[in-house]
């Protein structure tokens, strides 16, 4: 999935503040898993999706 379309989805999310950065997270054994970072108004959160193959 593209950088782009992540971006997208994650703002459908409803988390305070705007998606910043998108990795790829490695260590899974079937599911695609993206660590996400927000930017928010007083700090940065990280949060942990994945999607079901």
């Amino acid at each position: 999935m593209k950088k782009d379309e992540l971006i997208k989805i994650a703002k459908n999310f409803s988390i305070d503040g705007e998606p910043i950065k998108i990795e790829k997270c490695n260590s899974g054994h079937i599911n695609k898993t993206y660590a996400i970072t927000y930017k928010t108004t007083d700090d940065e959160q990280k949060k942990i999706y994945f999607t079901i193959c």
